[in-house]
């Protein structure tokens, strides 16, 4: 069963199994491919957590980006090679927005991870964690979005670097993500966080959208179907399936 394109509405929608077939440019999952564990029962819920995809927008913010570790392949293979398996995890939201209020520079340390979890449970194992900080708000003006001070320095939310080494290290989580521009704090030309990420061997997730709608629900799956194109980057549509109350 060969599928092209990204759009997964048509599979994931009234019709939706118990089995996710996810695909990239070159590859196909079949049941055998899909973890156990993640698979998804029909009345789940679907929320689409990216963007639309706008080239009239500066080349950073035309819709949700994925980036993906060369893992010592060229870049041109990263996605081409992207394992479908990797493209469906469990879901948790760290909600970021009072500190991201307060301080547009917020960013998410290790001591904060550790109360996170202190107050919500241990990190799984292969979940995607992504950063709820409310900066989403500000994507229909691009320049608030962007936030670039006279210096040329953007100041947004993020997660500090060795915040990201934890995640990737210790949690052993597949991707990190964020709605905003870049998974640091300072400017997307240097977003020293996303290199730790993937470093460390996860895939990395930037202008997400709506993660209010799944910060509160427990159980939820992610995942993710990349554009089709040659590289490490690239845009990617990202839902979630939230698990129906009752």
């Amino acid at each position: 069963m060969k599928k092209k394109g990204i759009d997964l509405a048509p599979d994931l929608g009234a019709k939706f199994f118990p089995v996710v077939v996810l695909w990239t440019a070159t590859q196909c999952a079949s049941t055998a491919d899909t973890p156990q564990g993640y698979l998804i029962p029909a009345q789940a819920r679907l929320v689409d957590l990216s963007r639309a995809v706008d080239d009239t927008r500066p080349h950073a913010m035309q819709g949700t980006w994925i980036d993906v570790p060369d893992q010592g392949q060229a870049g041109e293979a990263a996605l081409a090679t992207l394992a479908p398996a990797r493209c469906i995890g469990p879901l948790v939201v760290i909600d970021w927005t009072r500190e991201s209020l307060a301080n547009q520079g917020a960013e998410l340390c290790v001591p904060d991870l550790e109360r996170w979890e202190e107050r919500n449970g241990t990190i799984p194992e292969g979940a995607f964690v992504l950063l709820y900080t409310g900066w989403a708000a500000r994507w229909e003006t691009p320049e608030l979005y962007w936030n670039q001070g006279p210096e040329g320095r953007a100041t947004r939310p993020g997660l500090d670097p060795a915040a990201v080494e934890r995640l990737v290290r210790r949690n052993r989580v597949q991707g990190i993500g964020i709605d905003a521009p870049s998974l640091s704090v300072g400017s997307l030309l240097k977003d020293e966080s996303l290199a730790a990420a993937l470093e460390g061997g996860a895939l990395a997730l930037r202008n997400l959208a709506h993660l209010e709608k799944v910060l509160a629900h427990r159980g939820a799956v992610l995942i993710l179907a990349p554009t089709p194109l040659p590289g490490s980057s690239t845009l990617c549509r990202v839902l979630a399936a939230v698990p129906r109350e009752g």
